[in-house]
């Protein structure tokens, strides 16, 4: 069975699945389309200024009116929930999204706040610094004092001065002194592994990316150096598999990937990669992307221009010598397809794809 999607001209068709969730907005003559998983339409289209993402059931887009222009948040009905005060829209996470307040033209000078999901100030634009909710718990710097509240905006955990905080990720959360030293506290505030790293990332899947004096290596959580530092560059362990990358001598990053002892399974061919994702990643090797499995085998041929991570059994793909773009199942086989966009956004990874014909 095939769904034709048109309105002045033939935009896309897919194969029905099963699946309900929101997909995708594209563009076509300044008019946006939206897809969920089944290739059906999400809701009516329409005239925006730009859509910027899709978080916790709602897309942020900016709207003109006769008068003014204004960020909002849309339900997937395509009905405007709230309008945003602020000068760049953020993602929500676990219910809550940042707001900001540009204090010069170039945004390089900044002032924070935070709105809950009905569109409510938490917080005003006066805060130096905070970050996004994660496990529960929110970084913030609210001129007074600095630290972290939680889901009921109370402040629970408290840093000193000189320190400045970083997201929770199961149970740990990375600091760092003026000295830009970087350590780890606990939920109690107490730190847990000492301030010694030049840069950390967060922990998943039981490890975290230390920066030491030989590159970055991973940690546990008890702060026992588990994979040695050896590599130029690191990504967080995802599906028990971690990419890493070394500098040749012209500054150019190669990937490969390791396991969670260390071993290298696949060396450094690739030069580009995105996290593993239902078993598979996609990676690029001269100049096109393809998809591997876990142990570096070729699942699906590297002719994509661009290409994203498998979720939900689909992953969005470009093939332009072919004429194709669209989602792919992981055989391979295209379930929707696109005749041309100005812009598509994957409402999964808020990955954006520019000029489709």
């Amino acid at each position: 069975m095939k769904f034709f999607c048109s309105v002045l001209l033939l935009i896309c068709c897919a194969t029905i699945a099963s699946a309900k969730q929101p997909l995708c907005a594209f563009r076509v003559e300044n008019i946006w389309y939206f897809l969920t998983e089944d290739g059906k339409e999400m809701c009516k289209p329409m005239i925006l200024d730009g859509i910027s993402h899709y978080s916790e059931g709602k897309f942020a887009a900016r709207k003109r009116t006769k008068d003014t222009v204004y960020f909002a948040y849309f339900d997937t009905k395509g009905r405007e929930l709230f309008k945003a005060n602020t000068s760049l829209p953020f993602q929500f996470k676990q219910g809550f999204a940042l707001t900001v307040k540009y204090l010069d033209e170039k945004g390089t000078q900044r002032l924070y706040g935070m709105i809950d999901s009905t569109g409510k100030t938490i917080f005003e634009n006066v805060l130096p610094d905070v970050l996004e909710f994660s496990d529960s718990l929110a970084y913030i710097d609210n001129n007074n004092r600095k630290g972290y509240i939680n889901l009921n905006a109370e402040f629970v955990i408290q840093i000193p001065d000189t320190l400045v905080g970083y997201r929770f990720s199961e149970g740990l959360a990375a600091v760092s002194n003026a000295e830009m030293k970087v350590g780890f506290i606990n939920k109690s505030g107490e730190i847990v592994i000492p301030l010694k790293y030049y840069e950390a990332g967060i922990f998943s899947e039981g490890l975290c990316k230390v920066f030491g004096d030989n590159g970055f290596g991973f940690i546990n959580k008890q702060g026992d150096l588990v994979i040695a530092h050896r590599f130029d560059e690191a990504r967080n362990f995802v599906e028990n598999r971690a990419f890493v990358g070394i500098l040749d001598d012209e500054y150019k990053l190669t990937w490969g990937f390791i396991d969670k002892d260390g071993k290298m399974i696949e060396s450094y061919i690739y030069s580009n990669v995105l996290d593993f994702s239902e078993g598979l990643a996609s990676v690029q090797k001269d100049k096109y992307w393809g998809f591997i499995d876990k142990n570096g085998n070729t699942v699906l041929d590297f002719k994509y221009n661009d290409a994203d991570s498998f979720k939900n059994g689909l992953a969005f793909v470009v093939d332009r010598q072919n004429k194709k773009a669209g989602y792919i199942d992981k055989q391979g086989n295209f379930i929707i397809t696109f005749n041309k966009f100005e812009i598509l956004i994957d409402f999964r990874s808020n990955r954006k794809f520019f000029n489709f014909q």
